[in-house]
């Protein structure tokens, strides 16, 4: 089997033919590559905003609970004797730990 011969306006036609399509075919990976990025990034938009609002909610949910148990912990304990004084403390206490178990169950 021979080769086939081109004329040189023949050859230069087939290598702008193949130039132009190796062209085409880059162009078109660019263009999937940057549909990709740009899917890709709406994409991490959309997630970080959305831990944006948790963070936002978390944070407020927090300085909720230390101003809360500021609040309980600032209290004065006025008494007139170690017993009553002991009743408060407990008191205290306990309004703590009711805080945290609903923290507990607030944030899960």
């Amino acid at each position: 089997m021979s080769k086939p011969h081109f004329t040189p306006v023949q050859k230069q036609l087939k290598d702008d033919w193949d130039n132009r399509e190796y062209a085409q075919v880059i162009s078109d990976n660019i263009k999937s590559i940057a549909n990709f990025l740009s899917c890709f990034e709406l994409s991490c938009r959309t997630k970080i905003a959305a831990l944006s609002d948790r963070v936002t909610i978390l944070e407020k949910k927090v300085e909720f609970i230390e101003g809360r148990a500021a609040s309980i912990v600032a209290r004065p304990v006025k008494s007139k004797n170690p017993e009553e004084a002991r009743i408060a403390v407990l008191q205290a206490y306990k309004e703590l730990s009711i805080m945290r178990e609903k923290q507990l169950v607030y944030l899960s």
